[in-house]
């Protein structure tokens, strides 16, 4: 199950004529609680794989921790993964995935170790 979480930009009530701007500022923060979703794990394999081919490594998806998906004028999927390195323990790292809205690619922003 998802949690929801709507949150609106609050210019129109301090400045009039933002009222038209609204649509801009509006964005839907999902936090799930549902992390073996199938989509949510493609997002987090593709964070994995991404990261994997900058940087020459060898990191192996173990599962999602955390997840939470903005809608702006895309997705921005921001995860705490747990993967592996080789032989060596598994370790946490925050990963940053922005899906464009018409061609639906996935772009890595941001992987960094926890």
């Amino acid at each position: 199950m998802k949690l929801l979480i709507r949150a609106h930009d609050q210019l129109s009530n301090t400045i009039p004529w933002s009222k038209n701007l609204m649509r801009l500022y509006k964005y839907t923060l999902e936090i799930y609680n549902d992390l073996s979703d199938p989509n949510i794990q493609a997002v987090a394999k593709y964070a994995v794989d991404e990261h994997n081919k900058q940087i020459t490594g060898n990191l192996v998806f173990v599962k999602i921790l955390k997840g939470k998906e903005q809608v702006v004028a895309g997705k921005t999927y921001s995860l705490t993964i747990a993967a592996k390195n080789g032989g060596a323990g598994t370790k946490n790292y925050e990963a940053v995935v922005v899906e464009t809205m018409r061609s639906h690619h996935f772009g890595l922003q941001s992987f960094k170790a926890l």
